[in-house]
Formats: C-alpha cells, structure tokens, sequence
C-alpha cells in the first residue's frame, strides 16, 4: 500500500497552462521583483506555482522513500523536519553500489553523477560490485578518467583473492606522496568474501601477516656459508630467514636473504662496534628494518659468551629492529673468519686435534675445546682413534657429553698387531657443559692411546 504524500506537484499535467521554461526566463523584472497589483496572467502564476510545487513534491517524496514515514500536509513543520532529518541521515549511510564492467585484475565503474577528474585529496570512497575475481595486481578505472592502482591496507598491490566475484569492495581514494609517487590509487578497506592485506604487525596485539604468523626466531631455509680461505669478508645465503624484534616479539620473514659481511667494517654489514676478536669467535645476525624493508648481517664478538637468539646489545644500526642469530664462526689472529662451511646450523671446519691420551680414565675426564668450538656450539662432530700397543691387547674408549657419561658414543678395539686399533667418525656429540666434551680410556689388556679430532659443530 502506497505510503501517504499530501504533497503534490501542481499544474504538471500534459498541456498544462503553464509558460515554457524559455518563457519564464525571459521575464527577468518579474522574477526579480515580483507579481505588482493588477491582474496576472494565469500562465504566469501556474508556472510559479508549478515551480513551488513540484519541488515541494520531490522533497516530500525524498523523506516517504527514506523513512517510510507518511508526509502529511496538516499546516505544521514539526514532523516533516524530523522526518526530513532522518531521510538525509538513511541515504548519507547508504552509498550506491558501482556495477564492474570491467575485467579481472582491470575494473571498471561509472558514477551516477560522473566525476570531471579524480580528487586532489584523500577522502573519496566508492563501493563496487566485482564481476571478476582478481588474480594479481590490479587497477580500477572511474568514469573513463584512466586506471589506478588498487592496494591493500599494507599499501602494497594485490596478490590475488583480495576481491573475489560477487564480493562487494568498498574503496577509499587515497592521495599522498607515499602512496603511487603521488598520483592517487584506491585502497581497499573491505570486500566481502576477500582476504584482507594488512601491513606487518610491529606490536604485540597487531594484526599479523602470513609471513609472520609461523616459525621461530632464526629458522632458516637452506642457509650457506662457504668460505673457501681465511678471510675478513663472507656471503651468507639462504631461502627464507624468521627474524623476531624480542624473543616473542614481532616476526618478519626475509626472503632470498644473500648478504655479505665485512669484519673490517662497522654497522650493517660489518660488526657491531670495535673489532672482530682476535683467535676467537664472531657471530652473524641477519637484521631487518621493517620501515624500509632493509635487511643485513651484523657481527658481534661472540668470544667469552653465548650470543642470544635475537641482537642483545646497544648498537644496533639506525632502523633495524628485528634480528636473527644465523652463524657463529671462528677469527683467527688477522682478523678473518677461518676456512669452512656452514648449511643451516651445521659448522665445518677444518679438522683439529684435541686430545691425544694414554692415561686409563675410567670416569668421564673433561676436556677444553675452547679454542675450536664457540660458547654457542651445542654439539660438535669429528673422529675417534683408539689403537693399543700389544698384539691382540684390547681397549676401550668413549666420548661423553658431561661428567655422568650422557650422549656416550663409544669405541672398542682389538690390536691385530702392536700400535693397531680402530677409527669412528662421530657427529651429534652433546655440548652440555660449555665448550667442553669428556672422554673415558680402559684397557682389557696392554696399554692404549687415545686421538680425539673435531672438525664441526651445530649451533
């Protein structure tokens, strides 16, 4: 049922008597001044009064459709104001709905009321049907004016799924020289059924992305370091690398990490401050600036304590905010990092003695390898050797992780001849007291020497 409008539009019929619009306007004194006394045509007044009504009409109409609320012509204002009040607020809450024309990844809308140019400031907002889902990058072309870019909250190009067909996008114009160099791009605040971008968390309760939302601090995708021959400079690559601002802190993902460091320098790319240790040991964190996407490798003298897994200390380059332990390595007296090689937390380095023993030790006895593994070193790989002085003498020796024989890997032999014995090439021996391993000698009979090298370790 019709909802009730008492006010009408007079003198609107098909041949009414009322003057062309050319007419009117040709009666300049009297729209300036007024009807004076006498008598006035009737064409005259109808047009008036046409004009009066019909716009009281259309205004009357305006408040039926947007409230639902009768316009009732009873000589009084009160409740037409209301009600014109509420009908401006309903259609100010209601923005039309653009119909896409366009393609995927290319879309394509026309305003009601077309727009001569886009806006020189932010603010203007559009709400579009999509008719095709995206797949990628992506722009929006407005009443012919030519395409711009459409981003995400991130204020990075689209990637796919972000607008998906059917969905409804709201778009919101956005101008600043931070956003296209400048020139404008739409920025979508929402679209329903879509996946939202949203810029990378930097705080505990931000919003994360999926690069952010999974892994540990340091964890890395075919990291390598191979460093041919002692030297001051290395490139350290890897597939992906989680970088953390604390230990559960924000998370950053560096892809296609490949960075160089330089003991010889300071700051990003070099250490931290002062010099690399002399015969000790240096470790590597990869670092990141998440306001310029910016990421390095900075050096720390590791020498006389464990590094931590995120950069600890007070001279962490301008910017960068999140870091990962990724090396430890060890520096010889120029200067250098020693020769070696490195895949993801593996070490290897050049072959090193450290024990050789003919002295029975029937209880794990300790011994320093400081000067070859770094504080970080949580376990190492190298060889045992055991042999023994008298043909068929037997001995019997073991590498242990600490003082009650935990992570014991051991050796036995049986001398076919005088100095004879066994080799075992062993790895994952556990570091449970900090650059220290421990060894136990015995003997079935004759006497026994035994060799221990290492040539790695694990961080």
């Amino acid at each position: 049922m019709p909802i009730q409008n008492d006010f009408l539009p007079f003198a609107a019929g098909a041949g009414a008597n009322v003057l062309t619009q050319a007419q009117y306007a040709a009666l300049t004194s009297l729209i300036a001044n007024g009807f004076s006394a006498g008598v006035a045509p009737s064409a005259q007044l109808n047009k008036v009064w046409r004009q009066s009504s019909i716009m009281t009409a259309v205004l009357a109409q305006f408040i039926v459709a947007n409230t639902g609320q009768t316009a009732i012509d009873d000589g009084t204002t009160a409740t037409l104001l209301a009600n014109l009040a509420t009908a401006i607020s309903v259609t100010a809450r209601q923005n039309p709905v653009l119909a896409d024309t366009g393609a995927a990844n290319a879309y394509v809308v026309a305003n009601l009321a077309a727009l001569s140019a886009y806006p020189t400031s932010s603010g203007l907002t559009l709400d579009v049907s999509i008719a095709n889902a995206n797949t990628g990058a992506s722009t929006l072309n407005v009443d012919g004016l030519g395409a711009k870019p459409i981003l995400g909250l991130g204020l990075q190009p689209l990637q796919g799924g972000e607008l998906p067909a059917k969905g409804v996008a709201c778009l919101l114009y956005v101008v600043a020289s931070t956003v296209n160099g400048g020139n404008g791009a739409w920025v979508v605040m929402e679209c329903t059924g879509g996946a939202q971008q949203v810029a990378q968390g930097t705080q505990s309760n931000h919003a994360v992305t999926v690069a952010q939302a999974a892994g540990v601090v340091g964890q890395a995708r075919n990291l390598k370091v191979n460093n041919a021959v002692a030297s001051a400079t290395v490139a350290l690559t890897a597939d992906e690398i989680i970088v953390e601002t604390a230990l559960g802190g924000a998370r950053y993902c560096l892809p296609n990490f490949n960075k160089t460091i330089n003991l010889a320098a300071t700051g990003a790319g070099g250490m931290d401050t002062g010099t690399a240790p002399a015969y000790g040991y240096v470790a590597l964190y990869a670092i990141y600036n998440p306001s310029t996407g910016a990421s390095a490798l900075l050096a720390v003298n590791a020498t006389s304590a464990v590094a931590p897994s995120v950069y600890g200390g007070a001279n962490m380059p301008t910017g960068y905010t999140a870091s990962a332990l990724v090396s430890v390595w060890p520096v010889d007296g120029n200067g250098k990092l020693v020769a070696g090689a490195q895949l993801d937390r593996e070490v290897w380095i050049p072959e090193v003695a450290i024990l050789t023993t003919s002295t029975v030790a029937s209880t794990p006895t300790s011994v320093s390898v400081s000067t070859i593994v770094p504080p970080n070193a949580r376990a190492v790989r190298g060889t045992m050797v055991v042999n023994n002085n008298t043909v068929n003498g037997g001995s019997n020796a073991s590498f242990v992780g600490n003082a009650q024989s935990v992570g014991s890997i051991r050796i036995g032999t049986t001398a076919p001849a005088s100095g004879a014995g066994a080799a075992y090439s062993f790895s994952g021996l556990p570091i449970l007291v900090s650059q220290t391993i421990y060894y136990t000698l015995t003997n079935v009979s004759g006497s026994g020497t035994l060799y221990g090298f290492i040539s790695g370790y694990s961080i």
